[in-house]
Order: C-alpha cells, then sequence, then structure tokens
C-alpha cells in the first residue's frame, strides 16, 4: 500500500523532473553551458593557483622537516616536580594578601 502511494507519487513527478533537465538557464549575467565545456579560467588564475599551491606544499614539506619532533614526539618531556614554584607561579605560603 505505502510502496504503491510513493510510487503513484514518484510517476506524478517524473514529467516535471524532465522538464526541467533540458535547458539551463543563464543567471546573473552568466552563459548556458548545456552540453558544452565551461569556459577556461584566465591564465593568471591558474598560474597563481599553481604557486599557492606549490608554496602550501613547500611549506607542509619545510615544517615536516625542521618539526618532525612535533610528529614523532622525540622530545624530552620536562619533569614538573623539579621545577621551583617562582617558576610555575606559584605565590610564596607565608605571603599575606
Amino acid at each position: 500500500m505505502l510502496g504503491a502511494r510513493g510510487l503513484s507519487q514518484l510517476l506524478r513527478a517524473a514529467p516535471a523532473l524532465r522538464r526541467s533537465l533540458h535547458v539551463s538557464a543563464p543567471k546573473n549575467g552568466g552563459v548556458t553551458v548545456y552540453r558544452s565545456p565551461p569556459a577556461h579560467p584566465p591564465k593568471k588564475n591558474l598560474i597563481a593557483a599553481e604557486l599557492l599551491g606549490g608554496f602550501v606544499w613547500f611549506w607542509i614539506f619545510y615544517r615536516f622537516f625542521n618539526d618532525y619532533e612535533m610528529l614523532t614526539n622525540e622530545w624530552p618531556y620536562p619533569d614538573l616536580s623539579q621545577w621551583s614554584d617562582e617558576e610555575l607561579g606559584i605565590p610564596p605560603l607565608d605571603e599575606d594578601d
């Protein structure tokens, strides 16, 4: 019963769905790209994208090469019991407020 109702609603909506797929209307001054490839971006945008992507990968590999300890956790962990109260920012016990 429920499946038949859903099927009948789908069959009623099918012509409207097919009708909207035939044409892409231009919006806000754009061009219609139905069955044709979109326009190529300007060459300066391609060059800028390549340079930015190259810089990002350079920065990732540079930081990995110089700060690999962040990923491998290979630095000595400080022993907090060796720190003084002054280094930890704890006021002395005899100080009155």
